[in-house]
């Protein structure tokens, strides 16, 4: 049919390229594995991978990166809390060691105490007081108390006190008594004497009743036979609240007690 223009053929055109879907938990992933949070990098690069392969049929680079800086972050923190457990736990024994010894007596240990423990702990005071034996703040060295005014706390500290301790220990029951007469508070030298040198004891002193001193007993007889005088002298030599005194006290279990026994008038030595 002429007269009318032929018609151009028709241009094919490509089909617009499908883009890649966006990957924003890929994208978290990465983040979170450049930043240092390693857990949540594996976490979120596992979420991203799965979620990808499930709706497009494709992996996730980023999420693959994530979880690879993940992974390895996550080992070195492991590996850093085992290092970091290990050392707190060796240093807490070597602390208790160093404090044991601190307390017995050693000064060296407690001025190594000190400088080991933590700033403002119970462990860095115990070292700084020398288990006790002076101020916390008074600045001073444990080794260089040696000597000095050191509060007596154990076996070494004092030499009187050592000397009552020895003989306690050899079995003389009176310096048992004195060495927990004269013995300051929350120390071992007062409990070894309370103790009667760890031979047991239930009552106020080591020679508190009849049976525990010879000289003490021989005033006992004497007084349990009438002697008042005897009553009196072992009233005056008796601890205060012991056996023996109690006895002394009563001229030998006469009395109410309260009066020296020479003084009471018609005391009958057979009641």
């Amino acid at each position: 049919m002429s007269g009318y223009p032929v018609p151009a053929p028709s241009m094919a055109f490509p089909p617009p390229v499908r883009r890649a879907p966006r990957d924003g938990r890929g994208i978290a992933a990465l983040v979170t594995g450049l930043v240092g949070l390693g857990p949540v990098a594996v976490a979120l690069g596992v979420s991203a991978t799965r979620h990808r392969r499930r709706l497009h049929g494709m992996g996730s680079g980023m999420g693959l990166t994530g979880i690879i800086l993940g992974s390895l972050q996550t080992g070195l923190y492991l590996l850093i809390a085992l290092i970091l457990i290990g050392t707190t736990a060796s240093g807490n024994t070597d602390r208790a060691a160093l404090r044991a010894e601190c307390a017995t007596g050693t000064l060296a240990s407690c001025d190594d105490l000190y400088f080991a423990s933590p700033a403002y702990s119970d462990d860095e005071a115990f070292g700084a007081s020398c288990a006790g034996r002076q101020s916390v703040n008074s600045n001073v060295l444990c080794e260089e108390l040696a000597g000095s005014n050191v509060i007596p706390l154990g076996y070494g500290d004092d030499p009187a006190l050592d000397a009552l301790w020895d003989d306690c220990t050899a079995g003389d029951l009176t310096s048992c008594d004195d060495l927990y007469a004269q013995s300051p508070g929350n120390s071992s030298y007062l409990d070894f004497g309370a103790s009667c040198g760890n031979r047991g004891n239930d009552a106020r002193w080591c020679v508190n009743d009849r049976g525990d001193d010879p000289a003490m007993d021989a005033l006992y007889d004497a007084c349990a036979a009438g002697d008042w005088e005897s009553c009196d002298t072992l009233y005056d030599e008796s601890r205060p609240g012991s056996g023996y005194q109690t006895f002394a006290d009563t001229c030998g279990g006469r009395t109410d007690g309260g009066e020296w026994c020479t003084l009471v008038p018609g005391l009958d030595p057979n009641v």
